[in-house]
């Protein structure tokens, strides 16, 4: 038979002539020299093979026939073969869900080969995906409790994803309260064995079990046990217990200890750590806004990594007024600058936002500044200006501003596109100049006056304020104030701030003169 010849190019064209033949009188003669064909020890002809079987198993008159073969070639003698047959059955999909190839693709995971104990792992996730048979499910928690490590490691490996996750899924509605709870405390047991590859991926398993059904893992033991995975040697380890924690910490009371524990980890040496310990933080919220975390939050805004500083910004928002604190906005405005040139616009956007958050609840002079001071940056100049619209919009707070600051926006005012103001009422900085008696809010009201096309008139002692809504009336009972809004006006439309010469959104300048400077 052409499989047998010796010449290699004759049983590769044979397994490539045969996957496309399925004749019922021959078939399980051909399917056993195809499965034999896997492991030649030429590439091409083992490939040969293995895409034959496939295309053979495909074809629903010889499936049934490939699927009995494919399971006698898992107790194969050559490891290749087993391998193969492993491989397969999973791209055959759903065709071969049933019970005796889950059985067998159990028992694989103790095969003395670990590439074929590996494929199969493999192999049994992804064809449980559709179906989680609770016989299959108990003979994986007997691999789960064998004595070699190496069963136990791959029982929780590859196939981690597919075999608990879909497990859990699929018995959602059934037996789940009492698999689950059988399943997580082997789980749970493996974490605490002290084997260090076994630990580390059953510490995996318990976080992406929090993240399905985090009610089946929220128990004192699992957080204890989190807690003190947050010391463990391995990077791998201290980095899922630290997510595992803050997911389970949205509902159940973190003590303090761990908390401690979580902080440090901030300042871990494993970036993957940080990184970690920052979402955690970012997941429960202002739920644990204390000093300590916030500092340690404050720190990583200049870490190296774009990542964490990313995490620490979003982490810092979610902590409400608690960050809103002088050390934190003198961090974010240092962020603005990033730790080096590099720094990505990426984070810098999320820097910003950051700003924009904790602007809305307190402004300072840093915090004005800061982003001012990046204004002239093209590559961040639209992220600024949205975070500063923002913070003018939300914040009743100006009037803390200093002169100096209030000039520099002044300044702002007139040579940037103010779309993102345009919703300010027009009496905005005008109620501002009256409440803080601070005159450097003069050339503000007349250029935003100005730029919102609204027309100003002063009778007496009150202001009216014309612009696309009904006319807005302000009361002004200090004479001093009446007289410095007029003469500031006046000055405006005399002095060298013209209308043609303030910029318009496209660059051009405007040539119709402003109903602003209409003094009656």
């Amino acid at each position: 038979m052409a499989l047998r010849d010796e010449n290699a190019s004759i049983k590769i064209a044979a397994c490539r002539a045969l996957g496309n033949t399925c004749q019922k009188t021959t078939m399980d003669d051909i399917i056993k020299e195809l499965i034999a064909t896997i492991g030649d020890l030429n590439i091409d002809v083992s490939d040969g093979g293995y895409f034959a079987l496939l295309n053979l198993g495909k074809t629903e008159a010889c499936t049934n026939s490939v699927i009995k073969s494919l399971i006698g070639a898992l107790e194969n003698g050559n490891a290749e073969i087993r391998k193969g047959a492993c491989s397969i059955l999973k791209q055959m999909g759903k065709k071969v869900v049933t019970m005796e190839v889950s059985n067998r693709l159990v028992l694989v995971l103790w095969d003395t080969d670990p590439e074929v104990s590996h494929e199969a792992s493999y192999t049994l996730g992804s064809l449980i995906e559709e179906e989680a048979p609770i016989e299959v499910i108990n003979r994986l928690i007997i691999a789960l409790s064998d004595p070699n490590e190496d069963i136990r490691d791959n029982a929780f490996g590859n196939a981690r994803t597919y075999v608990l996750k879909n497990a859990f899924n699929t018995l959602s509605n059934t037996s789940k309260t009492l698999m689950n709870d059988t399943i997580i405390n082997k789980v749970i047991a493996e974490f605490q064995n002290g084997n260090n590859s076994v630990q580390r991926k059953a510490c995996q398993t318990i976080c992406m079990i929090s993240q399905i059904i985090p009610e089946k893992v929220t128990t004192d033991s699992v957080v204890n046990a989190m807690g003190i995975a947050l010391w463990d040697l391995d990077d791998d380890v201290r980095s899922y217990a630290c997510l595992t924690i803050g997911i389970l910490g949205k509902t159940y009371t973190i003590n303090e200890a761990i908390i401690s524990d979580l902080v440090a980890a901030l300042s871990d040496q494993n970036k993957n750590v940080r990184l970690s310990s920052c979402q955690a933080f970012e997941i429960m919220n202002r739920k644990l806004a204390t000093n300590d975390v916030i500092i340690g939050l404050e720190q990583l805004l200049q870490d190296p990594d774009d990542d964490i500083r990313e995490k620490a910004c979003r982490a810092l928002q979610q902590m409400g007024e608690k960050a809103a604190t002088n050390t934190v906005i003198s961090g974010l405005v240092n962020a603005l600058k990033g730790p080096g040139p590099d720094q990505s616009n990426f984070s810098f956007i999320f820097v910003c936002q950051a700003l924009e958050a904790i602007g809305k609840m307190t402004v300072t002079n840093d915090m004005i500044n800061g982003l001012l001071n990046e204004i002239e940056n093209y590559i961040h100049s639209n992220t600024v200006v949205s975070a500063l619209g923002e913070i003018l919009q939300s914040n009743s707070m100006l009037s803390d501003l200093d002169s100096s600051t209030i000039m520099k926006l002044s300044s702002y005012l007139s040579q940037h596109d103010l779309d993102n103001l345009k919703i300010l009422s027009p009496d905005y900085f005008i109620k501002l100049f009256l409440d803080t008696k601070n005159s450097t809010w003069l050339h503000a009201i007349t250029i935003f006056t100005l730029l919102q096309g609204s027309a100003i008139t002063i009778i007496e002692n009150t202001v009216f304020i014309y612009g696309n809504e009904e006319p807005i009336q302000l009361s002004v009972s200090n004479k001093k104030l009446c007289q410095q809004l007029i003469k500031a006006f006046a000055a405006q439309k005399n002095g060298p701030l013209s209308s043609s010469e303030l910029p318009q959104n496209d660059g051009s300048k405007r040539n119709v003169f402003s109903r602003a400077c209409q003094i009656l």
